[in-house]
């Protein structure tokens, strides 16, 4: 195999972060939206890779970590987690009553840390919920299907039904993958789309 997958350690953390920020405009590179490099891994990696760590992995290329799978296998049990445990110390540094200057981009941040993991009726049938990313240098070289794979079967040993991912409309690229990969569409927003995997009969 071109890559090599493994579970993830805590010292993983800042370069999932890096890998999170640098994929965060439809795949691309997002540095340029955010003044804190931190502040989308904070949402999007973090509380995963730091409370459910048995279901997140890592995607290696040379030893170098060039991407990520993480996931939670109960959305309702992990959104009261993280209410309890991460969200409260970050609400308190991403204050809403800031005057900061803040990017589009950076406004829906803080609004995502005060709202919380959402529980979304449209996959309330697929209880788990997984975010993976890829560097642009190592996409469609077939390790986010080494990651997918990977994950899929951890899920399986701890009885998970099926899951669901949210992708942006604009990310082309993605949704090919995860229709390759057995995801279908359960439901569409203006610009977003909600799919689906059933891992069990």
């Amino acid at each position: 195999m071109l890559f090599k997958i493994r579970p993830y350690h805590p010292s993983d953390l800042p370069q999932l972060y890096r890998i999170c920020l640098q994929t965060a405009h439809h795949g691309a590179d997002g540095s340029h939206l955010f003044s804190d490099p931190d502040l989308i891994g904070h949402f999007f990696i973090g509380p995963y890779a730091t409370l459910e760590p048995d279901l997140c992995f890592v995607l290696l290329e040379k030893d170098r970590p060039m991407g990520y799978i993480c996931a939670t296998g109960d959305v309702p049990h992990f959104r009261r987690t993280c209410e309890q445990v991460w969200f409260p110390p970050l609400r308190q540094q991403y204050s809403l009553d800031t005057d900061n200057a803040f990017t589009a981009a950076e406004q829906e941040l803080y609004g995502l840390i005060h709202e919380g993991i959402d529980l979304n009726e449209d996959v309330a049938d697929y209880p788990a919920r997984l975010h993976i990313a890829l560097l642009p240098e190592v996409q469609r070289r077939g390790g986010g299907r080494q990651l997918m794979e990977t994950l899929l079967k951890q899920l399986q040993t701890q009885d998970v039904s099926a899951l669901h991912l949210e992708v942006s409309r604009q990310n082309e690229g993605a949704i090919a993958f995860y229709e390759a990969v057995g995801f279908h569409r359960v439901a569409d927003y203006p610009g977003a789309c909600m799919y689906g995997q059933h891992l069990m009969g």
